[in-house]
């Protein structure tokens, strides 16, 4: 009840009540018009009886309607609950009825009714035999015909005296019509004119003196929609339309053509390698110098904000300093954040949902481990970074990781030499502030906690993979509860190295980690038990892996990048499609010690360290095994001609004749498929002994032969002797 439905415009709508709001409504400055098509009983604004105490219908344009504007409704021939409302100050013209009271004790004062329709009178007050309306109070209203009937007169049907005074009514008042003593009511001036009978009885819904006539509808200028646009609303399509508003799924994610569409070869001739265009939006293979200002690549992590922009801290090795870089601002960017002693060692970064910045790293001066964190707005000067010790209980932070939940909880582990412990550390809020940290010992059994790598399951619950240094062996700890559960998953001898953790959507666990001293592993809980994969090995012993990390995406793939710490090179494994495939991020023996993470559509961001005489950041991006395209060509080229598997060329040396043919080449990855298309034919050649020959003038050259050598049927120019027995060889035949 007491519901308010005012400044509306309201068109083409509405069955039977078009405006029905409950009990006791209040319907102000409302234009309605040409509205009730679905059905003609009932009224643009419907009154029920137990709806009538307390209703209010004032400062409304009601028009051009097949139905009654308003109504007040009771029961026929008895006295109901319809009583008490109040209608005052409406406009209504070309209604089929402009105003109908039943019930009683209603106040209907200063409304303007004029031309109804289907012969229905203006303001129709019916007192259904002196049951209904004797109390009621009609005045000061302008209507050319009101009674007490739907549409016979006032001198049949009167209004009971003493309920109505000062009205313009047309059946008594006959020297004039309402409409003719309007100002402009074509135009919605509606005001009387001066001195005209309307002005003179204060009658009608506004007054001649009005400066400022009020208006009904809506209070804004309304612009009609232009008919809405369908396309592809995915930002990283190629065929993206920022003016979309519907969806209708024709988004494209890669395109191949053909630059040329017809390839005319030779025989025996080999071709210039002819390419196909592949287009993509995700991420193209680059490599960069991030940061070169001294020797500060040393230890990198690598984050991503919500824009992917990429975030990465190190250790500035030559002043001990903990080192930022970002090209958050479209350039790359770097500042000292923290110089205070021999700090910056074993740094962690992530990024919370707001792209507040957090880093954890190692305080070697004082075996503390410190917290620095800022908002990405604010400049990257070492001044806007707010800096804390978060753990100086010992010796402690090295090896440590960090995680951020969806309440944007901080999640840390790490190890503590003094204990030889696994501990982890939460904060939500105010983390600079050291006892805001809640920190806790994981396991203490033996030497236990380096090479941590902390996930969250959907649930927010920390799980994390570490090592048993007593015992070389891999270990997995998750928290159930208050209380911590802990297992060796890997008791290969040598194991638990490099250690990364990652949970997939349904919150199977991925690990990958060096084990055997020499090979790289990797192992899952997907089928309900720990499996061991092995997926990169030297079988001459002297290869090391160490700085893993494994990842997974939306679809569930994975992807591992991990460091060669023997030949200095950066790889990428994934199985994505179908086999474990390996390619190389970064060599050249110098690149070191990367970290790697994974944006929104499941490429890769690498950060690593540029050994030699650089010292300096590096940063390569990766396109997934998930996008890199594997093509395919139907039918199959002509002998001697290949199609690249990896890059979509066509090269080689065609040996037999082929008729113009028409090719198509597909690029498809896990997801995608494009194709295109290209006619090609292969001619037969003849063969100059030279390519050119410029000789001086009564020169003798050298013969020039041409050779018919891009085919040969086998068959070579000799003679022999068949048959010798007596005159023979007249009148000879041959078939082959």
């Amino acid at each position: 009840r007491d519901m308010y439905f005012t400044n509306n415009s309201v068109h083409l709508t509405g069955a039977s009540s078009v405006l029905s709001i409950g009990d006791a409504p209040k319907v102000f400055y409302n234009e309605v018009w040409d509205v009730g098509y679905l059905q003609t009983d009932g009224a643009v604004v419907q009154i029920m009886q137990a709806e009538a105490p307390g209703a209010e219908i004032a400062y409304n344009w009601i028009h051009d309607v097949i139905k009654y504007g308003a109504r007040f409704d009771a029961p026929i021939g008895e006295a109901g609950e319809g009583r008490n409302g109040t209608m005052h100050h409406n406009v209504i013209w070309n209604a089929a009825g402009g105003l109908m009271v039943k019930g009683d004790y209603h106040d209907i004062n200063n409304n303007t009714v004029f031309n109804s329709t289907l012969g229905k009178n203006d303001m129709i007050i019916l007192t259904d035999n002196d049951v209904n309306n004797g109390n009621s109070t009609i005045h000061q209203n302008a209507a050319d015909k009101m009674a007490d009937h739907r549409s016979d007169s006032w001198s049949l049907y009167p209004l009971p005296s003493g309920t109505y005074w000062d009205n313009w009514n047309g059946y008594v008042n006959t020297t004039d019509t309402v409409s003719n003593q309007l100002v402009d009511p074509i135009n919605f001036d509606f005001r009387p004119n001066t001195n005209s009978h309307l002005d003179n009885m204060s009658a009608g819904a506004y007054d001649a003196g009005d400066t400022d006539p009020w208006t009904a509808g809506v209070s804004w200028t309304y612009s009609p929609m232009s008919d809405p646009i369908s396309g592809c609303m995915d930002s990283i399509a190629i065929n993206y339309n920022s003016n979309a508003v519907f969806a209708d799924g024709s988004c494209t994610y890669t395109a191949l053509s053909s630059s040329s569409s017809t390839l005319s070869l030779e025989v025996g001739v080999t071709m210039t390698p002819y390419a196909f265009d592949y287009s993509t939006p995700f991420l193209a293979d680059d490599k960069q110098t991030a940061a070169s200002s001294g020797a500060v690549g040393m230890g990198t992590n690598i984050a991503l904000d919500s824009n992917g922009a990429v975030h990465i801290c190190s250790k500035k090795e030559s002043s001990d300093d903990l080192y930022y870089t970002t090209n958050a601002s479209g350039s790359w960017d770097s500042a000292t954040i923290d110089s205070g002693g021999n700090v910056g060692g074993d740094c962690f970064i992530v990024l919370d949902s707001d792209d507040d910045i957090h880093i954890t790293y190692r305080d070697d001066s004082n075996t503390n481990l410190k917290y620095a964190t800022k908002a990405l707005s604010s400049a990257i000067a070492a001044s806007n970074w707010a800096i804390s010790t978060m753990d100086n209980n010992g010796d402690v932070g090295n090896f440590g990781s960090m995680a951020v939940d969806a309440e944007d909880r901080l999640h840390a582990a790490y190890y503590s030499s003094t204990g030889t412990i696994l501990k982890y550390a939460t904060c939500l809020t105010g983390c600079t502030t050291p006892s805001n940290w809640d920190i806790e010992t994981v396991e203490s059994t033996n030497d236990i906690g380096k090479f941590t790598s902390i996930a969250l399951d959907s649930n927010g619950k920390p799980h994390i993979t570490y090592r048993d240094v007593t015992n070389t062996n891999l270990r997995y700890a998750h928290k159930m509860g208050s209380s911590w559960t802990t297992a060796t998953i890997d008791s290969t001898s040598l194991s638990g190295s490099g250690t990364s953790l990652a949970i997939d959507s349904n919150d199977h666990l991925h690990v990958a980690y060096k084990t055997n001293s020499t090979e790289l592993a990797y192992m899952t809980n997907q089928s309900g038990s720990w499996v061991k994969t092995t997926l990169d090995a030297n079988s001459s012993g002297s290869w090391g892996v160490n700085y893993i990390d494994i990842m997974v995406s939306d679809g569930d793939i994975l992807s591992v990048v991990y460091y060669d710490a023997v030949d200095h090179d950066i790889f990428y494994m994934s199985n994505a499609r179908g086999v474990w495939e390996r390619i190389l991020v970064a060599g050249d023996s110098i690149s070191k010690t990367s970290s790697t993470t994974m944006d929104v559509n499941g490429d890769l961001h690498v950060a690593y360290y540029i050994d030699g005489s650089f010292d300096d950041v590096g940063y390569a991006a990766v396109r997934s095994l998930e996008h890199r395209p594997q093509f395919e060509v139907e039918p199959a080229l002509p002998t001697g001609m290949l199609l690249g598997a990896e890059n979509g060329t066509i090269y080689g040396t065609p040996s037999v004749f082929t008729e113009l043919t028409e090719y198509t080449v597909w690029a498809n990855t896990t997801s995608t498929s494009a194709s295109a298309t290209f006619s090609m034919n292969v001619d037969w050649e003849l063969m100059a002994s030279v390519d050119h020959l410029e000789v001086a003038k009564n020169t003798a050259i050298t013969p020039i032969t041409f050779n018919w050598t891009a085919w040969s049927s086998g068959v070579s120019n000799t003679t022999s002797t068949v048959y010798t027995s007596g005159d023979s060889g007249n009148y000879n035949d041959i078939a082959i």
